[in-house]
C-alpha cells in the first residue's frame, strides 16, 4: 500500500474514510469503493464478521459532500470565526480601555505626590533658611514655683484656623486676634500656675487645625491669607506663645498632630495621609527652639513611642498617665477610647481630642476623654450650620495620683 493511502498518526475512522474518498474523487489513486471498504475493513474491524459492504461507506460520504458542496460547512466555520474575532476584538478593546485607566490613576497619583512633596519640601526648606533661633534675654523674666510640687500641667491648644478673616455678629477674627487671643491665652497658664504652685513641668498639645486651609468653598471666601502664608503666620504665633510659656517651667514639651483643615487637596480621596501642612509647625518649632533647655518639640523621630498613623500621638503625664492626642475628625468622644485602645492595644488614662470647637469633658470606659474648643469661635461655617460658641481651650492639672486633678475652662 502507497503511504499516502496509509491511515496517519491520530486519524480517526471518518477521516480516514473522508480522505481515502477525495483520493479517488481528484483521481490522484486508481480506486473503487470496494477497494476502499476493503481498506477500512481491514484498517477498523478485526473481526470479519464485522466487515460492512462497500455502501454502507459510500453513501455516508455522498451525504457529507451534499452538505459541502452546498457551503453549509463554510459558512458555519466562518461565522463561527467572525463571532469569535468579535469576542476577542471586544476582549483587547477592554483591556485597552483598563491599561489605559491604570496609567492615567497612577499619573495622576504620581503627579499629586509631586505637588504634595514639592510644596512641603519647598517650606521646610525656607524654614531651614530663614527661621532663626530664641536667643535668650539678659535679665527676662522667669517664674519659678513657690514650692516644689508634683503636679504637671496639659495646655491643649487646637482649632486656630490661622488665614480666616471672620465678622459677624458675635464674632470678629483675623491673624491680628490670633495673635491677641494666644496671648490672653498665656495670661490665663500664668495665672493658673500661680494658684499651683510648684508646677515646674507644661505638656502642650497642639491637636490640629491650626491653619483655615481651603477645604470648603466658605473658607475661600473668608481666608485672607493663601495656605503657605498661614502656616507662616501661625507658625510664629505659636511660637510665641510657646515662648510665653515657657518661662513659667522648667521643661516644656510639645506634642503636635494634624486636622483635617490642613490637607493640602480639598478632596480627601487625593489626600494622603502624612502629607498635612500642619506638620510643617512642630518642624518650625523645632528650628526656633533649636538649643533651648526648656522646650523640647516632641516630633516623630524624637518619639518615644512608634506610632502607627501621624494624627496621633502618645505621651505619659506626671511619669503615671498614658494620654492619647488626636484632632478628632476620624473619631467621636464615644468611641475614641476604643479605637485607640484597640489599635495600640494599651488602654490610656485620658484622651485629648479637639474638631468639634466647644469644650467638653467625659468618661469613657474609665479613660477620661478631654475635648478642647476653638481659639477662631463661630466662623461662617458654623452659623449657616447654626453652631455657635465663644473661643475657648482648656488645661489639665495632673498628679501621679489623679489623671485628671482639674480642668480649667478658659474663655477668650
Amino acid at each position: 500500500m502507497e503511504d499516502r493511502l496509509r491511515r496517519r498518526d491520530n486519524e480517526n475512522e471518518e477521516q480516514y474514510l473522508w480522505r481515502l474518498a477525495q483520493l479517488k474523487e481528484s483521481g490522484e489513486e486508481d480506486l473503487d469503493w470496494n477497494q476502499i471498504a476493503s481498506i477500512m475493513n481491514q484498517e477498523f474491524r478485526a473481526d470479519e464478521s464485522l466487515y460492512r459492504d462497500e455502501s454502507a461507506y459510500r453513501k455516508p460520504v455522498q451525504y457529507a459532500q451534499r452538505f459541502v458542496n452546498a457551503g453549509v460547512f463554510e459558512r458555519e466555520n466562518s461565522e463561527s470565526l467572525l463571532d469569535e474575532l468579535r469576542d476577542k476584538a471586544l476582549e483587547l478593546k477592554k483591556l485597552k480601555q483598563e491599561i489605559s485607566d491604570e496609567r492615567r490613576d497612577y499619573q495622576r497619583t504620581v503627579r499629586e505626590e509631586s505637588r504634595n512633596n514639592s510644596m512641603v519640601d519647598l517650606i521646610r526648606g525656607i524654614i531651614r533658611e530663614t527661621v532663626e533661633p530664641y536667643e535668650p534675654q539678659k535679665g527676662e523674666k522667669r517664674f519659678t514655683g513657690l514650692e516644689n510640687g508634683e503636679e504637671e500641667m496639659v495646655v491643649c491648644l487646637s482649632d486656630i484656623h490661622a488665614g480666616i478673616e471672620v465678622d459677624n455678629f458675635c464674632n470678629s477674627y483675623n491673624s491680628t486676634e490670633v495673635q491677641n487671643r494666644l496671648c490672653k491665652y498665656a495670661n490665663a497658664i500664668e495665672e493658673i500656675v500661680c494658684r499651683h504652685p510648684g508646677i515646674t513641668t507644661c505638656h502642650i498639645a497642639l491637636g490640629g487645625d491650626n491653619i483655615s486651609g481651603a477645604i470648603h468653598q466658605n473658607l475661600r471666601l473668608e481666608n485672607n491669607e493663601n495656605v503657605v502664608r498661614q502656616v507662616k503666620t501661625v507658625s510664629l504665633a505659636i511660637a510665641d506663645f510657646v515662648k510665653k510659656v515657657s518661662n513659667l517651667f522648667d521643661a516644656v514639651y510639645v506634642y503636635s498632630v494634624s486636622g483635617n483643615h490642613s490637607r493640602v487637596f480639598p478632596n480627601k480621596k487625593d489626600h494622603l495621609t502624612g502629607e498635612e501642612l500642619d506638620d510643617l509647625i512642630p518642624f518650625f518649632l523645632e528650628a526656633k527652639f533649636d538649643g533651648s533647655e526648656v522646650v523640647r518639640i516632641m516630633a516623630d523621630e524624637k518619639y518615644i513611642f512608634e506610632n502607627p498613623d501621624p494624627t496621633i500621638k502618645r505621651f505619659v503625664v506626671a511619669n503615671e498617665h498614658l494620654f492619647y492626642l488626636v484632632h478628632g475628625d476620624k473619631d467621636t468622644p464615644a468611641n475614641v477610647v476604643k479605637n485607640l485602645t484597640m489599635m495600640f492595644g494599651e488602654k490610656p488614662a485620658a484622651v485629648i481630642m479637639s474638631h468639634r470647637h466647644h469644650n467638653a469633658y467625659d468618661t469613657q470606659y474609665g479613660v477620661k476623654v478631654i475635648q478642647n474648643g476653638s481659639l477662631v469661635g463661630t466662623d461662617r461655617y458654623c452659623i449657616d450650620h447654626r453652631i455657635t460658641g465663644n473661643p475657648e481651650q482648656m488645661v489639665v492639672i495632673s498628679t501621679p495620683s489623679r489623671c485628671v486633678e482639674c480642668i480649667y475652662d478658659v474663655k477668650l
